[in-house]
This record gives C-alpha cells, sequence and structure tokens, in this order.
C-alpha cells in the first residue's frame, strides 16, 4: 500500500491468482490492520482498469468498494463465486450472489457475473490437475505483446 504512490498514474492492472486447493485459501486481506490493499488501488490508481483476484476470500462488502471506485472505468473485474465471503458465511450465499452482480452489473453498466467452477482454468481450483503456466503464459505472452 505505501508503494502505491510511485504507481497511481501507471498502474492498470492487477492479476492475484492461487489455487483454491491450496491450504492458504483464506480471508487473505484479514491480517492487513483492515486496510485492503485492492481498494487503496482502486482509489490511488487513476487509470487502473482490470482486477484479477482468484483463490483467496473475499469480502463481498469490499466488491461493492471497488465498483463503486471505479464504475465504469473498470474494464475487466474478475472473481469466483466461490471466494465472495458474505458477513459470517464464508461460502457463497446465492440470493446475496445474485444482488451482488446485479448491483455490480448496474454501476459497471454491463452485465457481470462471478465465476463459476466451469469457467475457470482447472489449475485453479485444483493444483494437481495441471500445469500452473498453462494458465499465466498467455496471460504473460498477451500482456508483451504489442
Amino acid at each position: 500500500v505505501n508503494q502505491l504512490s510511485f504507481y497511481s498514474e501507471t498502474l492498470r492492472s492487477i492479476w492475484w491468482v492461487d489455487s483454491m486447493s491450496c491450504q492458504g485459501n483464506t480471508t487473505l486481506l484479514q491480517r492487513l490492520d483492515n486496510v485492503n490493499p485492492f481498494i487503496m488501488c482502486c482509489w490511488r490508481c487513476h487509470h487502473l482498469e482490470e482486477l484479477v483476484f482468484l483463490g483467496h476470500k473475499y469480502q463481498f462488502l469490499d466488491v461493492y468498494a471497488v465498483i463503486r471506485l471505479r464504475g465504469t472505468t473498470l474494464r475487466h473485474l474478475c472473481l469466483a463465486a466461490a471466494d465472495i465471503a458474505f458477513h459470517h458465511h464464508q461460502e457463497c450465499v446465492p440470493q446475496l450472489l445474485e444482488e451482488l452482480e446485479q448491483d455490480t452489473s448496474n454501476c459497471l453498466k454491463k452485465p457481470w457475473r462471478a465465476l463459476v467452477e466451469p469457467q475457470m482454468h482447472s489449475v485453479i481450483w485444483n493444483s494437481e490437475a495441471g500445469d500452473s503456466d498453462e494458465f499465466v503464459l498467455p496471460i504473460v505472452l498477451q500482456d508483451i505483446e504489442p
């Protein structure tokens, strides 16, 4: 979070992806003294247009903060339904997820849905299901192409 001032005018994309089968698949941000670095990025980084966060729990209220801070400038938001935590529930609550998806769609001014298992690469659900390079390499190559 302290380094954001160096990137506030240049950071456009954040990808944070881990396998959901890893033991560390918990609420990653619970240990950060209530300062969510992704919300800080949405506030401080004026050109942020892409946020992909898979493999760790993410509080649904933080999703609301992200979409309200970025609005239609957020071109791509990618979260897994299984990762979104609702209040005291660490698993997905269908009715609340549907409401969140509708609110997110309205704020982004385009249809938005949280990802479900069939939409994700197999190594995201199970680290033993393949080579993570199969998922990561196309993303890296896309980023370095002119």
